[in-house]
Order: C-alpha cells, then structure tokens, then sequence
C-alpha cells in the first residue's frame, strides 16, 4: 500500500489519500501489510509533524484507528495507537488514553509482548501521577501476568509474535522484568498487605537467586527487614 506522499503539500490532503485506500482496501477484504501500513503512519506523521500539525493528526489517527476496531482490524489499530503513544510521549493524560485503548486490543488478541508494553506505558505514568493507588497496582499485575506467562511460554509466544519494528527479547530479559515488577508490587503493598507483598518479594527474590543478581537479593532482603 504505496502512498504518493509528493503529490500535494497539504498534508489533510495526504491524510485523506492514505485512509481512503486503507478503507477500499478493507472492503474489498483485501490484506494490508502491517509493515506497509505502518511505514505509510509515520511517513505521513512526519509531513504533520514538520508543520506543528500535531492536534490535527492526533485527531485524524485516532478515527483511524477506532474505525480499524470497529472492521476488526485490530492489528492495524493496535500499530496505530502504538504511534500516537510515541509522537505524545511528553502529554501523560493522551498516553493514559492511547495505551489503554490499545491494552484492550492487545488483551482481546491474548497478546502477552503487547499486553505488557501497553500497561508499561500506563505504569510509567502512574509511577508519577499516583504512586501506590489501587490503579497503579492494578495495572502492575497487568504487566506482571504478561510478563508471568511469556517466560512460562516463550517458545509459543515467541512463535506467534508479531511485530512491524521490534524482535522478542531473550527469556532471560523478560524474567528479570517480572522480577523488578514482582519487586515494585511488593515495596508499594508493603503497609497495604503485608502478606501478599512478602510473597511478592519472595517470589522475586527466589527469580534473581536463580539468575545470580546479588544487589537485587539484598534489595529485596532489605525490604524484607532481613
């Protein structure tokens, strides 16, 4: 799916060439390529961009993907929010919007890589905005069963992953991950529910023995009070 990005200087224009194909494409239940499509998003996004048209393109691609939902073409929508997320890296409250717009894409796909990135976005503003909270630590247990159920599956996750810019990193990576988010969830429970963050914590601890970090050991034995 090739866009003539030099055949006008409005970028509405260009906007509007590219989702009229995206559409006649869909209903005529041809297949899009999502290396395709995503390389006509951010070409098309930087023609915005250069002109400090960032609103605009928020609400364009945001139609976008929400008219790609309501086809089923998840995928598409999926790698669409995944853009707005990156081009409004610095306005928390659009993250918060996009990220758990494409959460929910990424849950109905069973997609545990993209389940756990998504909530990680959200996680990140929640670290801020409102440490500890009852959505913070939900959100945590999102990211800590993707995380759980890529390293118990990792060959089939790894078999079914797809992604237009990124590899699956090794099992190794994603274990330490579930360890400093088993970590995070144990220090912020630690006056909530003393119990559960000690099994939290222990769990951890029991992650990085196996892989030999000593300075996370005695993090966590420090929050243990050992």
């Amino acid at each position: 799916m090739k866009i003539n990005l030099s055949a006008t200087d409005n970028p509405n224009q260009i906007y509007k060439t590219f989702a009229n194909e995206v559409k006649k494409q869909i209903s005529q239940h041809k297949t899009i390529k999502p290396i395709s499509y995503s390389c006509s998003l951010h070409d098309i996004g930087a023609i915005f961009e250069q002109r400090n048209q960032i609103q605009p393109l928020n609400r364009l691609y945001s139609n976008l993907a929400e008219f790609l939902v309501s086809c089923g073409e998840s995928s598409l929508a999926g790698i669409t929010y995944s853009f707005l997320i990156k081009l409004n890296k610095n306005n928390a409250q659009l993250i918060e919007k996009f990220a758990t717009k494409a959460l929910a894409i990424a849950k109905r796909q069973h997609d545990p890589v993209h389940i756990m990135a998504r909530a990680n976005d959200l996680n990140k503003i929640y670290r801020i905005t409102e440490p500890g909270s009852d959505k913070h630590i939900k959100i945590l247990y999102e990211i800590k069963r993707a995380l759980a159920g890529i390293c118990k599956n990792y060959e089939s996750t790894q078999k079914r992953y797809m992604s237009v810019s990124t590899k699956m990193k090794p099992r190794k990576q994603y274990e330490i991950m579930l360890a400093n988010i088993k970590t995070e969830i144990g220090e912020l429970l630690r006056f909530k529910d003393p119990k559960l963050a000690e099994e939290e914590l222990l769990s951890a601890r029991e992650i990085f023995t196996k892989l030999g970090y000593t300075d996370k050991i005695k993090q966590i034995n420090k929050l243990l009070g050992i």
